[in-house]
């Protein structure tokens, strides 16, 4: 069902996942909150960037999306999210994840 949202990207949290092939080469989807005027927020999967080119330890430099936007995208509601584990003392962004599905 498509929805349409207003609101801001957090620019804090990036997720990478990991280990994603487009045209033969290895890169990131890039998901991040998107923060809607009612409060809500929800994952946004940006799309994919390839990744620094033989460095794994490089993390790709990722455009940031400044002030007020409106998405008209479609949704899912995975049963369980695998980006946000229970517990986690990572604290730094981006986070790289190796997740094949949502669901």
């Amino acid at each position: 069902v498509p929805v349409m949202m207003t609101g801001h990207f957090d620019n804090e949290r990036i997720w990478l996942l990991d280990n994603k092939i487009r045209h033969g080469r290895v890169g990131y989807e890039i998901v991040m909150p998107f923060v809607t005027a009612q409060g809500y927020s929800v994952l946004v999967n940006r799309g994919w960037i390839a990744a620094a080119s033989g460095y794994r330890d490089q993390l790709p430099q990722i455009t940031v999306s400044q002030g007020t936007h409106t998405l008209l995208a479609k949704t899912y509601r995975a049963q369980h999210n695998k980006l946000l584990p229970e517990e986690s003392s990572d604290s730094h962004w981006p986070q790289r994840r190796r997740i094949d599905r949502f669901d």
